[in-house]
């Protein structure tokens, strides 16, 4: 037996066929007239027509981590297959992983040097029966193994894939002046529609990189939503995230894709807001080919020239970018991105036949609101009381997103709550760059509406999609009331799950409207002035990626029903809401809970080893270490239970930025004083970024922050007034106030004395719940029972630290 018989279709096979004619036949890249080539890396072997030519040779694609090289020469840890119709063909691995995709016929031995884990792919053909296997062959270190007519003269044998170190990580280097230069990487190198690019970190969720990365066919836009196929980003000394959602610009090369987990510990580039002007001496940065190596471990950076620009395009002159570069920012003096890398022709890259020094970049610089409005988390709040002429209305807590009046939208009329926004029925709507919820989860959307007339069916809310709309909250002609709806697909036909009003709609008068989906119950349910209307059923949740609507539809692929009167206090979070919840954003509150980074309620069962901690895509906490109970009696509900050596739970990875303003929360009962107990803590390499506990030596409550990751660093304290007592629910609070540049500690809602802390770092490892990690080692795990632990990305005050947020069951 030859090998291991291969079940599924070979990317190898499809490879060698996507080849053709041509050089580049098979592969999706942009061409435009002017005679530059995409830069993005499609992983085809450099000069491979060159090298069939030469040396019979069929190098079709690959990682670029193995290559070619000459047997003599090319060193003594090498993988070589011997052929009868090419010879002797040697090939360096660089790294811990590679892959190559090729085509050597009549190979009767092959060998790997000395390096474990090297697997061939063969094919095995019987000309006199004209019977054929493909197999996967190992290759032991050392020693040779024999293919094809090496064990029977009657075979004949092609190698069809050199595979090394499956499911590894690549070695990849960066530059410290840059640590948020990333690769990206779409689908498998090497193998058909595999691409690479580079790109650049903006947010800790999320990478500006080139739209054609994504492209798989240059002729058609890349839409927002999922990725078309798997894609990650990689860092430095990290391994790959996974990218799990695109926005692309429609006039550009120029696309934004989130991260499936935040990168807290990388300080994000920072973005141009102005021209840097023709002749302004630039830097373009890249994990694209050099002169010499064809995926490099490392970046490299070009001094570049702008010669002119465009609306949305920037030539430049000088530099070296090569495939591998698109979505590599273009940096002005400052170091700020400019543009990013999308067109070039160089001279002097590894396998392109380039002969210039021009380039072209996709500009960044004049779509700034495009970048920070496309970027969404679920949360926002319009409260439109901009004043009258306002081209735009903003919303969310830090206003993370913006929508663009159109159409004689008139922000300054009388609202429920200040001012609102009038919508003339036929042309005014406001927008949003990107989408705002992710329709594929529970969300919910709100507003107060008030309705000129009845003459159509008037859309307040909704969220595009393609062809329809992922919801609409808005007046039905039909029924005569008010509506909640998903449609079942992003499609023309597609059936309708509604939730509609008991009563008629009136006009001329101020109603609220809420609208839920609920994932976990599977069902849309209105809400109208905070009372809920009958549910109805939802169960093909679809991700609608185009931008949230302030008063118009998507539906068969066109704008429509515009709404007629006007709306004001538009809220959107990215969770389920409660009647309680419906009721009190009806009386203008915007519930505490909704507005949490995280909250763990761990009301969790007994048995259970992962604690919750939020609605949609929250964070989750393993329970570790034995000794930690779940189901035992808490202060709402049930609790956790640790035992104070060993137990504990923590998530994956950081959830608060603590170089930014936080807060932290939650229900503690001590069960001794013997030692310092750790509440709450996020670690760092060697200390946390902040700490809530029982401390020993003052006998009392303490929320404190290290002024540095190191053993010997000094601490701001800020300490309770009364001490500490066991076997009593206490609520504790700990507030870093940016601003301020003050922590604080609240206790039972009451604040204590706060103290300076001018010196925020990020602690880049993960929430703990119940122990500390300091100089180097976790110790001061709790002794006692804890719960309902909350989490803001923002200071808050009394009013939000001491209110529990506690969902109403209906």
């Amino acid at each position: 037996m030859l090998g291991r018989p291969m079940s599924v279709t070979l990317a190898a096979l499809t490879a060698v066929a996507a080849w053709g004619t041509g050089p580049m036949a098979g592969v999706s890249a942009a061409a435009p007239g002017d005679g530059s080539d995409s830069l993005v890396e499609d992983f085809a072997y450099p000069d491979r027509d060159k090298l069939l030519a030469e040396k019979g040779l069929k190098l079709v694609s690959g990682d670029g981590h193995i290559t070619l090289v000459d047997c003599a020469s090319g060193g003594s840890d090498l993988v070589r297959v011997n052929s009868r119709t090419s010879g002797d063909a040697c090939f360096a691995v660089s790294g811990p992983v590679g892959y190559l995709a090729l085509e050597i016929k009549r190979s009767y031995l092959a060998k790997s040097d000395s390096r474990e884990g090297v697997t061939a792919t063969v094919r095995t053909e019987n000309p006199a029966t004209n019977e054929s296997k493909v197999e996967e062959v190992v290759l032991e270190p050392g020693a040779w193994k024999s293919l094809g007519e090496g064990l029977d003269p009657a075979l004949d044998s092609t190698v069809l894939e050199l595979s090394v170190g499956e499911g590894k990580t690549p070695v990849m280097t960066g530059d410290s002046a840059r640590p948020w230069l990333a690769r990206v990487t779409v689908g498998r190198p090497g193998q058909q529609g595999g691409k690479g690019c580079s790109g650049a970190l903006v947010d800790r969720t999320w990478v500006l990189t080139a739209a054609s990365c994504f492209s798989g066919d240059p002729a058609k836009p890349v839409p927002a939503g999922a990725p078309p196929r798997e894609a990650t980003a990689a860092f430095a000394g990290k391994a790959p995230v996974r990218i799990n959602y695109v926005v692309p610009r429609d006039d550009r090369d120029v696309l934004l894709a989130r991260l499936a987990a935040p990168l807290t510990d990388i300080a994000p580039a920072r973005i141009a807001g102005s021209s840097p002007g023709d002749g302004a001496a630039l830097v373009a940065a890249g994990y694209g080919r050099t002169g010499t190596a064809w995926v490099p471990a490392g970046p490299h950076n070009s001094n570049v020239t702008r010669s002119s620009a465009t609306d949305t395009t920037m030539a430049l002159t000088g530099g070296r970018m090569c495939k591998g570069d698109a979505g590599g920012p273009v940096l002005d003096g400052n170091g700020r991105i400019t543009a990013v890398q999308s067109l070039a022709a160089h001279a002097g890259c590894l396998g392109q036949s380039g002969d210039g020094d021009g380039s072209t970049a996709a500009r960044t610089d004049n779509i700034v609101s495009w970048l920070t409005g496309s970027a969404f988390n679920g949360k926002a709040a319009f409260p439109l009381d901009e004043d009258a002429g306002s081209r735009r209305v903003l919303g969310g807590a830090a206003r993370e997103f913006t929508a663009e009046l159109v159409g004689g939208a008139e922000p300054g009329t009388v609202g429920k709550v200040g001012t609102a926004l009038k919508l003339n029925g036929t042309s005014a709507y406001a927008a949003t760059a990107g989408p705002v919820v992710d329709t594929t989860k529970s969300f919910a959307v709100s507003a107060w509406v008030k309705l000129d007339n009845k003459d159509k069916n008037q859309t307040f809310l909704s969220q595009a999609g393609n062809r329809a709309s992922g919801f609409q909250l808005y007046y039905s002609k039909n029924y005569d009331k008010w509506v909640f709806n998903r449609h079942n697909g992003d499609t023309d036909d597609t059936t309708i799950a509604r939730s509609i009003s008991t009563d008629t709609a009136q006009t001329g008068v101020w109603t609220h409207l809420t609208g839920v989906y609920d994932s976990a119950a599977k069902k849309v349910q209105l809400f109208v002035n905070g009372k809920p209307q009958a549910a109805a059923d939802f169960t093909t949740p679809w991700r609608a990626g185009g931008a949230l609507q302030i008063g118009r539809l998507r539906w068969q692929n066109t704008w429509q029903e515009n709404a007629a009167g006007a709306i004001d206090e538009v809220r959107t979070v990215q969770s389920a809401v409660t009647q309680a919840d419906a009721m009190a954003l009806s009386v203008g509150q915007f519930p505490a809970h909704l507005q949490e980074l995280a909250s763990f309620p761990l009301d969790e069962s007994a048995g259970a080893t992962q604690v919750s901690g939020g609605m949609g895509a929250g964070p989750v906490a393993t329970v570790a270490g034995g000794g930690a109970q779940l189901g035992v009696p808490g202060k709402v509900g049930t609790a956790l239970k640790l035992n104070g050596t060993s137990a504990y739970a923590a998530t994956a990875g950081p959830v608060v930025d603590t170089t930014k303003s936080f807060a932290v929360s939650a229900w503690v009962k001590l069960d001794a004083r013997d030692k310092n107990r750790t509440f709450l803590s996020q670690a760092g390499n060697r200390a946390s970024g902040f700490q809530l506990y029982y401390s020993k030596n003052y006998d009392k409550w303490v929320f404190n922050r290290h002024n540095g990751d190191t053993d010997d660093t000094t601490i701001a304290r800020s300490i309770s007034t009364d001490t500490a007592q066991t076997g009593v629910w206490t609520h504790l609070a700990g507030v870093y106030d940016s601003a301020a540049k003050k922590v604080q500690l609240f206790v039972n809602g009451k604040p204590q004395a706060a103290a300076d802390f001018t010196t925020p770092w990020r602690a880049s490892g993960a929430l703990q719940i119940g122990r500390l990690h300091y100089q180097g080692t976790f110790q001061e795990h709790f002794a006692g029972t804890i719960d309902n632990i909350r989490i803001w990305d923002r200071a808050v005050g009394v009013d939000e630290i001491f209110n529990d947020g506690i969902q109403t069951k209906n």
